[in-house]
């Protein structure tokens, strides 16, 4: 039983990430439930999904009203520590505020640590992108660019 249990919960969790890629449109633009889905199914999912929290843009403006103070105030980072997610880093700052990141060059998370043994990295700057992302600018000692990272979400315990 429990077999059938973790492979319903697999698919559900597999169905919830991809969902907006599941959907289909009818021709006036409304959604509909994709083809092989109950319409109750596909209610449930919006639901959920509803309910998980913030979306892009409010979660954006919520990173960056934690983030643009610690540029203010210049508050550097003092470490990168592992994060249960593959290709993210938690970086901690000096004040314990702790955040979620994804290196925009691969390398990036290397180069930040080397960098942090051989003098203060800064805080530069905080802002979105084009496409809504919250990135974070880090000025780096000797090097004239710095590095830029995604930041994904604020720290939670595992």
């Amino acid at each position: 039983m429990s077999a059938v249990r973790s492979s319903t919960v697999r698919l559900t969790a597999a169905a919830v990430r991809h969902w907006p890629l599941l959907r289909r449109r009818d021709g006036d633009g409304a959604a509909l439930a994709p083809r092989d889905m109950a319409p109750c199914q596909a209610a449930e999912i919006e639901a959920a999904l509803a309910a998980v929290g913030p979306a892009g843009p409010e979660m954006a403006l919520r990173l960056q009203r934690q983030l643009c103070p610690l540029v203010r105030r210049g508050v550097p980072p003092r470490a990168i520590r592992a994060a249960p997610v593959p290709q993210v880093a938690r970086l901690v700052f000096a004040d314990a505020t702790t955040v979620l990141v994804k290196s925009t060059v691969p390398g990036g998370f290397g180069l930040l640590a080397f960098a942090m043994t051989r003098g203060s990295v800064r805080t530069a700057a905080c802002g979105t992108d084009t496409w809504g992302r919250t990135c974070l600018e880090l000025s780096l000692p000797g090097r004239s660019r710095g590095l830029t990272f995604y930041v994904t979400g604020l720290d939670q315990p595992d």
